[in-house]
């Protein structure tokens, strides 16, 4: 009996640590995520990229390699970003995230 308490306690702190409880900023759509739900990228990577450079673009943008992203997302030491699943299914899929900043999004 003891031996269960035990492993739902490890269970119960392992799922509500500081590592799965983390979140971090996604660069294209600056959602605040899980950490478990996003993927860090090479900003050369990002699938279908292009589809994050702004039609309309404007002087205080924070452009990487052409892409309209959020800086907090964007590790410039590693030239990588990090990408939400939702965001990164659309890009894979060809389709502009329908939160990402670039579709209009962007408010400066």
């Amino acid at each position: 009996m003891d031996t269960d308490l035990q492993r739902f306690i490890k269970e119960f702190i392992k799922r509500t640590g500081n590592e799965e409880m983390a979140v971090l900023i996604c660069a294209c759509c600056a959602g605040q995520v899980e950490a478990m739900k996003i993927s860090k990228l090479d900003l050369t990577s990002i699938p279908n990229g292009e589809l994050l450079v702004p039609t309309n673009p404007h002087p205080k943008h924070n452009l990487f390699h052409d892409m309209l992203l959020e800086p907090r997302g964007v590790d410039m030491s590693e030239n990588s970003a990090n990408i939400c699943d939702e965001c990164l299914l659309d890009l894979h899929r060809k389709r502009l995230p329908s939160t990402a900043l670039a579709n209009e999004l962007w408010i400066g």
